[in-house]
């Protein structure tokens, strides 16, 4: 029991280490990127990823979490992935061939014809879609060997670093990066594949009845990801739709610079979730752990979000250049979303673990149908920052309606009057004491508003000792709680 929680803990630390590292690589390549293209280029490439990014989720058909359930009870990764490979390739294939008699029946010219076949192409071999990469990586998941799989994904990162750098001067024009970017991710897709095989011993079958109970037992799944990937990118395929290619290219560049950061709710999630599960089993009470997490999910997102806001002007320009200096003020609300962003995903992961992921369904439906009416209404008139705003009130809407459905099943307890307390305090340190972008104050400021935690006592003794425990050794958290009794 004992080496299989340290095998899951290295595994945890090694996939978020890598997630982090990806990170950092891709909002550098990306800042490289947006400063050769044009905004415009860079607003159409941004808008092709988001609608292709929701075709590929709609024929992806929310497969991926039952090929993971069922072969971490049988092992059977020959017939599952066979099957719903061979199924996911067969759909991209179809989707390739519409498309191309769309835009000959629509006379279109021939670089956006071949745009839109790399853009499809890239369903094929992009970690960023669930549909072939996310499959190829389930038997090192259900084996806790994600460490391979991620190093791949900061491979893809590193090539298309390299080329973009190699390639810069044919990069102006949107095509040529298009190649590039689909490129850079099929030799680790290459790897992936014969890793399986080879090492695996993986002898991919196709068989129709393992097919046919994947997709019956994936259908309430996949309700849940359509509507839920509505919600997220509704905002930038209306944007595209009601205003023009630049202003997709300046909310682009405040998404990429803050959703991305979601890891750290994820990683959160990742390490308290097998605690959360474990007691659930033995029937104990989760309320103490359950509170603790949400407490670490706020002053993180807050720490996060107080730091962009006070620095969002400087950190757009370091990153994507003075031409899109504007986007600072949808990245403020955007990092103001995180706060309720970082519990929502702990919320939705809770609610499956209590059995009532029904209410996740209905909460992605309800946002989605919701957040239309806001956005045809707003973005005509308030653009790219209008969308950041909706996008802020409706992911405020939806935590709440959460978090109060998860008091019926969970005692929760949170000191609402101290955290305001702690945010105002760093906000008046923030604007009238260290109001500087100097690096030194910047570390001066992070130092504040976690020594303020302890400070304020926003964590309780109880709450700390659980923080400690999940994340560090027995011997240092025996150290740590005599230097906080």
């Amino acid at each position: 029991m004992i080496t299989k929680l340290k095998k899951i803990r290295n595994n945890i630390v090694s996939v978020i280490s890598l997630q982090f590292l990806a990170l950092i690589l891709n909002i550098f390549t990306f800042g490289i990127i947006a400063r050769i293209l044009s905004v415009s280029d860079f607003g159409r490439f941004s808008y092709l990823l988001v609608v292709f990014g929701f075709i590929a989720k709609i024929i992806d058909f929310g497969i991926n979490p039952i090929v993971f359930r069922e072969t971490t009870k049988n092992n059977n990764f020959s017939e599952y992935l066979g099957s719903t490979l061979t199924f996911k390739a067969v759909l991209i294939f179809f989707l390739l061939i519409v498309i191309n008699l769309f835009s000959y029946v629509n006379k279109s010219p021939i670089e956006e014809i071949v745009l839109l076949n790399l853009f499809v192409l890239n369903i094929y071999f992009s970690n960023k879609y669930t549909n072939i990469r996310g499959l190829l990586n389930i038997p090192f998941q259900v084996n806790l060997r994600m460490s391979l799989p991620m190093t791949l994904v900061l491979f893809d990162g590193v090539l298309l670093l390299i080329l973009t750098i190699l390639f810069q001067p044919f990069i102006k024009n949107l095509l040529y990066f298009v190649v590039i970017y689909v490129f850079a991710n099929i030799p680790s897709t290459i790897v992936l594949l014969f890793l399986l095989i080879k090492n695996e011993k993986i002898i991919l079958k196709y068989k129709k009845k393992v097919l046919m109970h994947t997709l019956k037992e994936a259908l309430p799944i996949y309700g849940y990801s359509i509507f839920s990937m509505l919600y997220k990118q509704i905002d930038v395929f209306l944007l595209g739709i009601l205003n023009d290619e630049r202003s997709v290219a300046l909310y682009s560049t405040s998404i990429r610079l803050s959703i991305p950061l979601m890891i750290v709710a994820s990683a959160i999630t990742v390490t308290f979730f097998p605690i959360i599960v474990e007691k659930l089993k033995n029937n104990r009470d989760i309320g103490q752990i359950v509170s603790s997490v949400i407490k670490t999910m706020l002053v993180i997102s807050i720490a996060i979000s107080l730091l962009i806001s006070f620095h969002a002007e400087k950190i757009i320009t370091f990153i994507f250049s003075e031409k899109y200096l504007l986007s600072s003020r949808s990245l403020i609300f955007l990092s103001i979303s995180l706060v309720f962003s970082f519990n929502v995903f702990f919320f939705i992961d809770l609610l499956t673990a209590l059995k009532k992921q029904k209410i996740n369904f209905y909460y992605s439906l309800a946002l989605s149908v919701l957040s239309i009416p806001f956005y045809l209404y707003i973005l005509p008139q308030f653009s790219y920052v209008g969308a950041a705003v909706v996008r802020l009130v409706l992911i405020f809407i939806g935590s709440l309606f959460l978090f109060l459905y998860l008091l019926n099943f969970v005692k929760i307890k949170l000191n609402i009057l101290r955290i305001i307390t702690w945010i105002l305090f760093n906000i008046f340190i923030f604007q009238f004491i260290l109001n500087d972008d100097s690096l030194i104050m910047i570390i001066f400021k992070v130092l504040i508003l976690f020594g303020s935690v302890f400070i304020f006592k926003i964590f309780n003794k109880t709450e700390l000792n659980l923080i400690f425990s999940a994340l560090l050794k027995r011997e240092y958290v025996e150290k740590l709680n005599g230097f906080f009794k």
